[in-house]
């Protein structure tokens, strides 16, 4: 910056006065120039801030919307299954993931155990397995609050009272009027893939619900099974050595209903919890339960 004094000869009084003129002239250039500097600095600061700021967003965004496209591909992957009655890990889906993307089941909520990650918010419970005290707690949950869980569910108590196993059909008509409320939750069926879930998860439910059946065979055989290819339905009375209609073929199955997965895109973890939900119709698709971005 340049500053431009105007000399004027100085006359009578003002013959003492000039230079202090001057000089006062000066010392105010030499304040203003350094506040100037720092002026500049500053607004160079806050530019540079306020850009980081919007790449910081422009990522921020580009990732969830690259992590919510990859659930939409997930979810293309579940619906282009040629085999929608059973579902492995020999499936399209578990074997050529989306790049990025990690699946793994939802343990239904009556099989949670210490040290097991059920996600127990997302999890289906089967009304042929759990315990009763957990079947009002989720009633209660998904119910009015005017509306009693017990007597809602007496007609299902009542059918296992007689050694009954509910089916998704049957189910429907126990509930009534309240099913919409409590379904897909509140469930018929078999939630424990033998296709997927860990050995622990087999051979305790086997431990519960066939205690005559030798575990350790019987999970041999399953391992055997789902390694050489997709377990069906029809397969499981002769792999667990039991009856067709055994009351430990209401709890294991061979389908996936809840799906967890964790997407990595642009350096961050995002988790999608993804059901299985039938329309009335009996039509199937899938609900996205949980996305959320999640620590590393």
């Amino acid at each position: 910056m340049s500053i431009r004094f105007t000399e004027r000869r100085p006359s009578g009084r003002d013959a003492g006065g000039g230079a202090d003129a001057g000089g006062f002239i000066s010392g105010t250039a030499l304040l203003v120039l350094p506040a100037l500097v720092l002026l500049a600095v500053a607004s160079s600061v806050a530019i540079q801030a306020g850009e980081k700021y919007l790449q910081r967003v422009r990522a921020d965004r580009r990732a969830r919307g690259e992590a919510r496209a990859a659930v939409v591909e997930v979810i293309e992957l579940m619906q282009a299954d040629a085999t929608p009655a059973a579902h492995s890990r020999h499936d399209p889906l578990w074997r050529r993931p989306p790049p990025g993307v990690e699946i793994t089941g939802v343990l239904p909520a009556d099989r949670c155990a210490p040290g097991l990650q059920c996600f127990s918010r997302y999890a289906y419970v089967n009304v042929n397995a759990a315990p009763a005290t957990l079947l009002e707690a989720v009633a209660g949950a998904r119910l009015p609050v005017d509306v009693v869980p017990g007597p809602v569910l007496d007609p299902v108590f009542a059918a296992r009272r007689r050694g009954e196993h509910l089916t998704p059909a049957s189910l429907r008509l126990a509930l009534g009027a309240h099913y919409e409320a409590l379904t897909p939750v509140l469930t018929a069926h078999a939630l424990v893939n033998v296709n997927t879930a860990p050995p622990d998860v087999l051979a305790d439910a086997i431990a519960a619900e066939a205690p005559a059946v030798d575990a350790r065979s019987a999970l041999r055989r399953i391992r055997e099974a789902r390694e050489r290819e997709e377990i069906r339905r029809g397969e499981l009375p002769a792999l667990l050595a039991v009856e067709a209609d055994a009351r430990v073929l209401s709890v294991l199955g061979v389908r996936s209903f809840t799906l967890r997965l964790l997407i990595s895109r642009g350096g961050r973890s995002f988790e999608a919890v993804l059901a299985r939900v039938a329309d009335p119709a009996g039509t199937e698709g899938v609900q996205v339960l949980r996305f959320a971005e999640v620590g590393p």
